[in-house]
């Protein structure tokens, strides 16, 4: 710091600067990624090829590489659920009830297929059981 001075404030002597030295040294200087990014020259390929993960390069915008990162996860995801055995969702929609569903076959709703499977078969009536139809004849027998 002292030839950084003597070199450019020689005129900055004793206490003045050494409180001047303090002062800066005392003062975080933060940067945000691509600043950082900007003021060292960093490209995407070099920084990949060192490993550097928080400083941001100069040739690819802050949200192309969070983009990037993304698809590398989901891509790492997809292998470690490929590696223990997980169906991927083509093949469990494939097996899926509700693909070979009797509900689909007849042209109603899985809900109003479920309702019918309700349905008593028979109702009672004052004179005892009667099928369980609105067409159905129902007859009085009185004795």
């Amino acid at each position: 710091m002292h030839e950084w001075l003597d070199a450019r404030a020689p005129w900055l002597n004793g206490a003045e600067r050494r409180a001047f030295i303090a002062k800066v040294f005392r003062r975080k200087i933060t940067y945000r990624a691509d600043t950082l990014a900007e003021k060292l020259g960093l490209t995407y390929a070099r920084r990949q090829r060192l490993g550097i993960t928080t400083i941001g390069a100069i040739d690819m915008p802050k949200e192309a590489r969070q983009e990037m990162r993304r698809a590398r996860d989901r891509e790492r995801k997809r292998k470690a659920r490929e590696k223990t055995g997980c169906m991927t969702r083509d093949e469990y929609e494939g097996q899926s009830i509700t693909r070979q569903a009797p509900w689909n076959a007849e042209g109603i709703s899985r809900r109003e297929w479920y309702r019918q499977q309700e349905q008593p078969k028979t109702r009672y009536a004052a004179d005892g059981l009667v099928p369980n139809s609105s067409h159905a004849a129902v007859t009085v027998s009185s004795s």
